[in-house]
């Protein structure tokens, strides 16, 4: 390790050196940090950043900059995985509403489902104000309302064609589950009957 340290900062001490005149006084600064740097080169011990870092000095301009550019383009493209945003596509923006009071897996699937459809899914907002493209609904009000003249819900979305039904969870309905709820015992009686065994 010590050995590829000295070697590279004896080559880029010679690679300074062997400047053009015309650049006399970057040879000259450089130079002086090089020997500011080595003075405190006691006190750390010569690890891999220092080791990557020399090696720099030698690459070219050019490499330097594409590294740099493939840094920024993976920070960018991280960033955009992690929102769900496009890097270099259209964004589209999916509207999904409904009641959701007791939000359960059903809903969660649904959301899932709808998101398919854009990059961006917004819940019970409007469409003006994000410019939505998609708009998820269930699939009822399809069948409930084949004309799209008597549908008083998704009528104006279903005629201009941005309107995609949505399956329901099968076996998972908020009608369901208030009704198991509401047959449930109370604690207070499933606690008396426990304590009576």
């Amino acid at each position: 390790m010590k050995v590829s340290y000295w070697s590279i900062y004896a080559v880029s001490l010679v690679k300074t050196l062997l400047l053009p005149r015309d650049k006399s006084w970057s040879r000259f600064g450089i130079v002086r940090v090089v020997c500011l740097l080595m003075r405190m080169a006691p006190a750390i011990s010569p690890g891999v950043l220092v080791v990557l870092m020399s090696s720099a000095s030698l690459l070219s301009h050019t490499v330097i900059f594409s590294l740099c550019l493939v840094y920024y383009i993976a920070v960018f493209g991280d960033l955009c995985h992690h929102m769900n945003l496009p890097l270099l596509s259209v964004c589209r923006n999916v509207y999904f509403d409904g009641v959701y009071d007791l939000c359960h897996i059903g809903h969660k699937n649904l959301f899932k489902r709808a998101l398919t459809n854009g990059n961006l899914l917004f819940v019970g907002e409007f469409l003006d104000k994000h410019q939505i493209h998609v708009v998820a609904c269930g699939q009822e009000y399809f069948d409930k309302y084949p004309n799209t003249d008597d549908d008083p819900y998704y009528g104006y979305v279903r005629k201009i064609g941005i309107a995609k039904p949505m399956q329901r969870t099968a076996g998972m309905s908020t009608s369901d589950l208030i009704r198991r709820i509401q047959s449930a015992a109370p604690a207070d009686e499933r606690n008396d009957t426990k304590k009576s065994k």
